[in-house]
């Protein structure tokens, strides 16, 4: 039996009428594994600064990707969630098209016409059904290609994140004039601007000569293949102005929604007046009885009050730093090979040397340091017990310098400040 050219086959009409089946169950799975994501995003985050290379905990590539992630979720928990509450009326519908097959009778209606005459606009079971079964399946895919244009951001962003650790790993940083930020604007942006203007690029002549391999590179990093079609088939069977209109929303909102997750800022909040910057912000990170199940990645104590004489903190040991940093200061290779070294305290002396405490302008050098892995946070780092006896009743300062190892541009080891932490003494009157 020849098939006429343009008709389509049974099963594939039998899918596509069935196609609800698939789309219920896949929104309902991944609704209930969606909830469970974005606190393993933020240990994973944790991670990457505290235990991979030095990249990810000097720069904010990770709290970058968590971000982009988080929105990439939260898209697909919005569409999901709105594609179950349309599919719950049109089952209501199919339900009751079933059980009232003819529908509303006006006439049993004793209202005004004019009422009625509203009443009566309403469409049919069938066709409210069928206009339900386009909307659902076009929102399932919307949600499916804002998802993968998400993905696609975070692709790009490890690829950048990739180029810059190569590069820096080659030319040492300030050896050169490369920006990463630069180098993601400049490349990022044009793609993003083809993008949104549905392929204004692509029709400039000559220009487009120029931007057909920088579009193959980025359709590669940021998986097009997987959406094009999605993405094109709204471009040709829609208005390209309210095609357009939806893309730029879309990456407006998603740019906006994730620099306010990194910045953990509040979007309906009102209040002009709060304090964001680090000198005059208290980090509830750096308190133990305050961050619950968030503390800092870099240094916490007690809290922010401090009664009697000592000081307890706890600094946490990134391993990012070990290869780059630590062991280059301390000699570790050479020490570690002489005979009869003791490996542990080789290692509690490279950490010490590079973690250095300060309270208001004194450094606490000779501070003991034992290695530890907290029970409540997980974390491992070191611990330090600093006497505070001579510190005045008030307001103090802790600071945390990590000491790095000479470079072309230091002859010697030099300290830079990592983090600070306020705490107040109590004491005598």
């Amino acid at each position: 039996m020849t098939m006429e050219k343009g008709s389509k086959p049974k099963w594939l009409r039998r899918v596509q009428e069935q196609s609800w089946e698939p789309e219920i169950l896949i929104s309902g799975l991944v609704l209930f594994a969606l909830f469970q994501i974005p606190d393993r995003i933020d240990a994973f985050s944790d991670y990457l600064e505290l235990n991979s290379v030095y990249f990810f905990s000097d720069g904010t590539i990770n709290e970058a990707l968590a971000s982009v992630v988080k929105v990439a979720l939260y898209w697909l928990i919005i569409g999901f969630s709105l594609h179950l509450f349309l599919r719950s009326v049109w089952t209501a519908f199919v339900g009751l098209s079933y059980v009232y097959g003819g529908g509303v009778d006006i006439e049993k209606l004793p209202y005004h016409r004019r009422f009625k005459k509203v009443i009566g606009r309403e469409p049919g079971f069938d066709q409210r059904i069928q206009q339900l079964e386009r909307l659902c399946s076009t929102l399932f895919s919307v949600t499916f290609l804002l998802f993968m244009c998400t993905i696609g951001a975070i692709c790009y962003l490890l690829f950048v994140g990739l180029v810059a650790f190569i590069y820096f790993e080659i030319f040492p940083p300030g050896s050169s004039g490369f920006s990463a930020d630069g180098f993601a604007i400049i490349l990022g942006g044009v793609y993003l601007i083809d993008f949104i203007t549905l392929g204004g690029i692509k029709r400039i002549p000559y220009v487009n000569r120029v931007y057909y391999p920088i579009y193959r590179l980025m359709s590669f990093i940021t998986l097009a293949p997987f959406y094009r079609g999605i993405y094109y088939s709204f471009v040709t069977n829609h208005r390209r102005w309210k095609v357009m209109l939806g893309v730029f929303l879309f990456a407006a909102i998603s740019i906006t929604w994730s620099i306010a997750i990194r910045q953990n800022a509040e979007p309906l909040s009102v209040v002009d007046m709060s304090v964001s910057s680090d000198d005059e912000f208290l980090y509830q990170g750096h308190y133990a009885d305050a961050f619950h199940d968030k503390p800092s990645r870099v240094i916490h104590i007690p809290s922010d009050i401090i009664e009697g004489d000592v000081l307890r903190a706890f600094v946490v040991h990134s391993s990012a730093y070990e290869e780059r940093y630590i062991k280059k200061l301390c000699g570790y290779e050479e020490k570690a090979n002489q005979p009869e070294v003791d490996m542990d305290s080789l290692k509690l002396e490279c950490l010490t040397q590079f973690y250095v405490l300060g309270i208001n302008d004194s450094l606490y050098e000779e501070s003991t340091m034992l290695f530890q892995k907290d029970l409540f946070t997980k974390q491992l780092g070191l611990v330090a017990w600093l006497d505070i006896q001579h510190l005045p009743r008030g307001p103090h300062r802790l600071t945390l310098y990590y000491r790095y190892p000479a470079n072309d541009k230091e002859p010697r080891p030099f300290l830079r400040e990592r983090a600070v932490v306020e705490f107040f003494k109590e004491g005598a009157r």
